[in-house]
């Protein structure tokens, strides 16, 4: 999948559905119009879902000056590198790294004539 041709609600898809990453702490583009909020906008649009008419509402934007500021924020972290794939899982099972994760069969206990009381020990059934 090639980031850099992902569409915003495209890209938003994705990072809901675990298919690329975002990063724990947003990165603030200080030099950006904006700066200040741009992260708070990126962060309730792709993680939040929240809709750009609602973050528009919000902050006290147009709801085209709210996408302007998601868009270029999502442009610059996925040319940094703030957003990344996510590679998919492989379809291999793999043996388990210790001997002691692996199942073992459990013998029974308790002869087959004598049940366990919690409170008095045990008794011939």
């Amino acid at each position: 999948m090639d980031l850099t041709t992902l569409q915003s609600h495209e890209l938003r898809e994705a990072v809901r559905t675990n298919r690329v990453s975002f990063p724990s702490q947003a990165p603030a583009w200080e030099k950006q119009s904006r700066g200040d909020i741009q992260w708070r906008l990126a962060v309730l649009y792709f993680v939040r879902g929240w809709s750009l008419f609602d973050i528009a509402h919000r902050y006290g934007l147009s709801r085209e000056r709210a996408g302007q500021i998601v868009r270029a924020w999502r442009i610059l972290s996925v040319r940094h590198g703030y957003i990344q794939e996510i590679p998919a899982a492989e379809a291999k099972v793999h043996a388990p790294a210790y001997p002691s994760a692996m199942p073992v069969a459990v013998p029974d206990l308790l002869p087959p004539n004598r049940v366990m009381n919690a409170t008095q020990g045990l008794y011939p059934a």
